[in-house]
């Protein structure tokens, strides 16, 4: 139960900082 709360809460977290890296990189590009 807890093994997977925190493979989730990794997932999200990570998912939010590539989120943020992704949208930099389109927005700079669209510049």
């Amino acid at each position: 139960g807890k093994d997977l709360i925190d493979i989730m809460m990794i997932i999200i977290f990570t998912g939010f900082i590539l989120g943020d890296i992704f949208n930099e990189i389109l927005f700079n590009q669209n510049i």
